[in-house]
């Protein structure tokens, strides 16, 4: 079997869940392909794991190119009413938006000189992470190979776009995946009646052949280290993570608190931190990448991740950051907001907290960090259940499976 994964970018520092699926689908003899419609940016870390695939990513050119050119062209003279039906599609939902509409026909040219790409390589299905622009794509390739395409939905495609144009992203799909019970449900309430049958949940996961952190558990030695992982944006509520710190100081807890992420609000975090005069306990590190990560989940004693509801309705799923810290043995702190209740039973294998409610947060986590047997006992129950649900290798063949039908329903 040969996929073709259509990606926005790789590699991607916040997308490790993407690259964990190909690496699994790979070990279980799928050959993956992946095309990307841009590169990291330069001075991004990048996990190890991900440099190793980079030659053999297919990217999208930045201009314009004659193998893009020549690929329209060709299929033009060969089907042209079936080329300006694509070009046609694609310019569908770009309304008066000029900007748009040109993005909207470079990205089809762009699945067209990919799909001649398809053809010599012998790609079978075409699957894209996102239901947003890699969908089109993904339409479009697919269309031009005669095979068919599917997608994976994720938290902002979920749960901020409206559902007419979700709806209209997956167009044409074999099937829709989604990483959470809350997401599937969430799609299967807002799309039109004939997607429901083509969604499917397919669990995230971690490689437990490559652990991240050495067996033994955390290693707090000198002040207990609070930690928290993603990326620097509203639905990640780390504001509330800082205001438990200022909470925890007055009340005489020692900690020091590491934020490790980068962000459009990590400016504004920073100035908060200052102003709450946390300079002494808050540290934050910018973007790392898994290696480096690593080190911070053996350092710590307790992770949190405040998660809520964006304004404009984005979200979290379950974050891989949860699921990561699960397997390092730490005792995990989030809220509700998430889909984190999917993976943390509350008061056994880590603590949901109300989103916005920073007392309740201090306080689980004020009792954790006073608890060394607290936080052993229930980062041991964390490790375990991380271990018993969340394994990528077997949560893949599902995955695999929905990939055959698709392939032999051609």
């Amino acid at each position: 079997m040969h996929l073709a994964y259509i990606v926005a970018e790789f590699p991607s520092l916040t997308e490790t869940f993407v690259l964990r699926e190909i690496e699994a689908l790979q070990r279980r003899g799928v050959t993956v392909t992946v095309f990307a419609l841009r590169r990291a940016a330069a001075g991004v870390p990048v996990h190890a794991s991900a440099a190793a695939w980079v030659p053999q990513v297919r990217y999208a050119p930045r201009v314009l190119t004659a193998a893009v050119v020549l690929a329209s062209l060709s299929r033009l003279r060969g089907s042209p009413r079936r080329c300006l039906r694509s070009f046609g599609a694609a310019l569908r939902g770009c309304g008066r938006h000029p900007r748009r509409a040109l993005a909207a026909l470079w990205h089809s040219a762009v699945a067209t000189a990919w799909a001649a790409e398809g053809e010599r390589l012998g790609i079978e299905h075409v699957h894209a992470e996102f239901a947003f622009v890699t969908a089109d794509v993904a339409r479009t390739m697919a269309a031009w190979l005669g095979r068919r395409f599917s997608v994976s939905a994720h938290a902002w495609d979920v749960y901020a776009q409206p559902p007419a144009e979700l709806a209209r992203h997956l167009e044409g799909c074999a099937f829709v995946t989604a990483c959470t019970q809350a997401a599937r449900q969430h799609l299967d309430a807002v799309l039109p009646v004939p997607f429901r049958e083509r969604l499917h949940l397919i669990r995230h996961g971690l490689d437990f052949g490559s652990p991240r952190v050495p067996d033994g558990g955390p290693s707090n030695a000198g002040l207990p280290l609070v930690l928290g992982v993603g990326r620097i944006e509203e639905k990640k509520g780390f504001c509330y993570l800082l205001d438990a710190c200022d909470l925890l100081r007055e009340r005489g807890v020692t900690f020091r608190c590491v934020i490790a992420g980068d962000g459009s609000l990590l400016g504004r975090l920073a100035a908060m931190a200052t102003t709450l005069d946390l300079g002494g306990c808050v540290e934050f590190t910018g973007r790392l990448n898994q290696e480096q990560l690593a080190g911070l989940y053996r350092q710590a004693a307790v992770f949190v991740l405040p998660s809520v509801v964006a304004r404009d309705g984005d979200r979290d799923g379950l974050p891989n950051t949860v699921l990561e810290a699960m397997d390092a043995g730490l005792p995990v702190v989030t809220t509700r907001a998430a889909a984190a209740s999917e993976a943390i039973a509350d008061g056994e294998s880590g603590f949901l907290v109300p989103p916005h409610d920073t007392e309740a947060l201090a306080d689980r986590i004020e009792s954790l960090l006073r608890s060394p047997q607290l936080r052993r006992t229930v980062g041991g129950a964390a490790r375990r259940r991380v271990r018993e649900a969340f394994d990528i290798d077997r949560n893949v063949e599902s995955l695999i499976r929905l990939f055959e039908d698709s392939i032999g329903a051609k």
